[in-house]
């Protein structure tokens, strides 16, 4: 989640850790996967970067109009948004049966 919402938004680390109150030193390390959150922690970065990485939100900010065109390019060349999207839609349709013929 800190690397998504890193790339999305553009932000450096210094940013991202004045929004989750949390020491950048220490945010890097969790970002790199060089050390582990608590638990609590966790749940803290997930409550403060989730209405950021509301996929509703995300494609707002990031699908233009240029021209009367729509462009997607912001969209479809990051992967991190892609991977929003992968989320939205496995959650959408986990749930369902499968139907074999």
């Amino acid at each position: 989640m800190i690397n998504s919402a890193k790339s999305i938004y553009n932000l450096s680390y210094r940013e991202l850790s004045q929004i989750l109150d949390i020491p950048e030193s220490l945010l890097c390390r969790y970002a790199n996967g060089d050390l582990l959150p608590s638990l609590d922690t966790v749940n803290v970065i997930k409550e403060r970067l989730k209405p950021m990485l509301d996929l509703t939100e995300v494609l707002r900010r990031n699908v233009t109009i240029k021209d009367g065109f729509i462009d997607l390019n912001n969209v479809l060349f990051n992967p991190y948004i892609l991977k929003l999207y992968q989320r939205r839609v496995k959650d959408s349709f986990s749930d369902l049966p499968i139907i074999r013929y």
